[in-house]
């Protein structure tokens, strides 16, 4: 057997991340079964973000990532005070379906992006920048926090019913 890549491993990580089949048997598509426009925006205790506003701002972290991936290395310095979170306002007035749609293409993008790259390509470097690997390796680790965090929210607002 083949020992597989850095790239593909990081694809397999991406994948189960999102679709299931880690250790931990958890995945965004099992946990945000069930939540819906109603149950996605609300707050379940003072101070504590929204499902909504967790998605988001992990999809800013995906942003991140792509955009470097295409060769934007000044998109986080443009628009990390802006758009890291949103408020819940704005975040409804793109709704629960938006949000969760747009998740699911930047899944798609990083993908589709490490398909087309070897191990080299993610350790290569421009002067004072982080690698690919480096990022790609943060933005699971993002996820896996975030996922958790949306657990804890569910149970959270399933205890007060």
């Amino acid at each position: 057997m083949t020992p597989a890549t850095k790239t593909e491993n990081y694809i397999r990580q991406f994948e189960q991340l999102y679709r299931g089949g880690s250790w931990q048997d958890e995945s965004f598509e099992t946990k945000l079964r069930g939540v819906n426009e109603e149950t996605a925006f609300i707050r379940p205790l003072p101070g504590v973000h929204s499902i909504a506003e967790i998605i988001w701002h992990s999809l800013y972290w995906r942003t991140v990532l792509i955009k470097r991936m295409e060769g934007n290395y000044g998109y986080r310095d443009e628009t990390v005070e802006k758009y890291n979170f949103l408020p819940v306002e704005a975040l409804q007035q793109k709704g629960w379906n938006y949000l969760w749609l747009e998740w699911k293409k930047s899944q798609e993008q990083i993908i589709a992006f490490l398909r087309e790259k070897t191990d080299p390509d993610l350790i290569e470097t421009s002067p004072g920048k982080v690698s690919l690997e480096y990022m790609a390796e943060g933005i699971v680790q993002h996820d896996i926090y975030h996922l958790g965090q949306i657990g804890l929210i569910k149970k959270i607002m399933s205890l007060k019913q």
